[in-house]
């Protein structure tokens, strides 16, 4: 994750929109589940936690993917 931030081959507003998806869901965590229903209340915050790290490796360039050993199909 931090490669992500840090390398040159990744613009701007792609690292801003990462941020940006990271405190949105921080400030404003959407619920599809209540929390307070033990196990099936997190799963709603793995899923999301999920896509957006999906996201990331989505708009990382190729030399990040090979560095990390990403395989996109």
């Amino acid at each position: 994750m931090k490669d992500f931030f840090l390398t040159n081959e990744v613009p701007i507003h792609k690292k801003a929109l990462g941020v940006l998806f990271f405190l949105t869901y921080a400030f404003f965590p959407f619920d599809l589940i209540p929390d307070y229903l033990a196990f099936l209340g997190l799963i709603d915050d793995v899923v999301i936690a999920s896509f957006v790290l999906e996201r990331f490796v989505k708009i990382a360039p190729e030399s990040l993917k090979k560095k990390h050993k990403f395989i996109e199909k």
